[in-house]
């Protein structure tokens, strides 16, 4: 700021230019006022260089960023995969267990078709031991 309100009060001369006999433009100006300029050069290369550094730190945290994006997008699907897993292997667990169940249903009509059959079985026999005999004695 301080060079801006000096160039532009110029009520006293402040800046002398002058050719030399080599043609070179020559200025000169009081020791404050090229104190002031040098500070204004000094402040706007440090700006520069820190805009730089502050750029390069910049770009760099926007690859980080983006390469978290992409870990994250990449997690984000394996979460979705092992849900799928998941989810499939529920569904197996559910088939099994019902083919379980109606193999246990069908192992008990079984059970009880057998049960039934030898009842028949046993009844058959007997009656065909005792309903000859019993023929037998109503005959004579």
């Amino acid at each position: 700021m301080g060079l801006q309100m000096i160039s532009q009060n110029i009520s006293t001369q402040r800046v002398r230019v002058a050719i030399n006999s080599k043609h070179d433009t020559v200025i000169e100006v009081k020791l404050s006022d090229a104190k002031v300029v040098l500070n204004e050069i000094f402040n706007s290369e440090f700006c520069d260089s820190i805009n730089d550094v502050l750029t390069t730190r910049d770009s760099i945290n926007s690859n980080i960023v983006n390469a978290q994006k992409k870990e994250i997008f990449l997690l984000n699907e394996k979460v979705s995969n092992n849900e799928k897993i998941d989810s499939d292997y529920k569904r197996e667990v559910y088939d099994k267990d019902k083919v379980i169940t109606d193999l246990n249903s069908t192992i008990e009509q079984q059970k009880h078709e057998i049960f039934r059959q030898k009842l028949l079985k046993a009844v058959g026999f007997t009656l065909s031991a005792i309903l000859p005999i019993t023929v037998l004695l109503l005959v004579h």
